[in-house]
């Protein structure tokens, strides 16, 4: 699952699923800890992909492009909290900001602090989804199952499925 996460984002395929799994396949502690450190690594390996290989191209065409200075303006002032909103929000697709942050004007610094904050939010919400089907359907297989505990964490489970849908 790390190396599918690894490749994923640097190809620009969802990491969603990946993250779910860990949720389902491992413990609550452990799937959080490795889904936010593979994720971190995967975003990290792209931005530097991403800027030795883009950035002079991109910025030779589009550089000079007013829209692209204004952003590169507000990026150097706001530099680690537009990343942290950018990837907190979740309704930003995460491969625009793996791909657009690292040709702009934002520090290193700016982006890994950033990054290592604003992945959480993401992270929590992924494993916990798969965390919660586990438990589903544990519950679920379960010969005493009671109906308002399964009721509960399928409430659960539509829920998260609702915020990822609508956001």
């Amino acid at each position: 699952i790390c190396s599918f996460t690894l490749l994923s984002t640097l190809t620009g395929l969802p990491i969603l699923y990946l993250s779910i799994a860990l949720g389902f396949l491992l413990n609550l502690a452990p799937a959080l800890l490795l889904s936010w450190a593979v994720n971190f690594i995967s975003v990290i390996a792209t931005f530097y992909l991403v800027r030795f290989a883009f950035t002079s191209y991109f910025r030779e065409r589009y550089g000079e492009k007013k829209l692209i200075q204004r952003i590169n303006t507000r990026i150097q002032k706001y530099g680690m909290w537009t990343v942290v909103f950018s990837r907190g929000i979740y309704i930003i697709p995460t491969n625009v900001i793996n791909f657009s942050f690292p040709l702009s004007n934002i520090s290193v610094r700016s982006y890994l602090l950033g990054t290592s904050i604003g992945l959480l939010p993401e992270t929590i919400l992924n494993v916990v989804t798969g965390y919660l089907i586990k438990h589903e359907v544990i519950l679920l297989s379960a010969p005493e199952t009671r109906t308002w505990q399964a009721l509960v964490i399928g409430g659960f489970i539509l829920l998260f499925v609702l915020v990822i849908v609508i956001l």
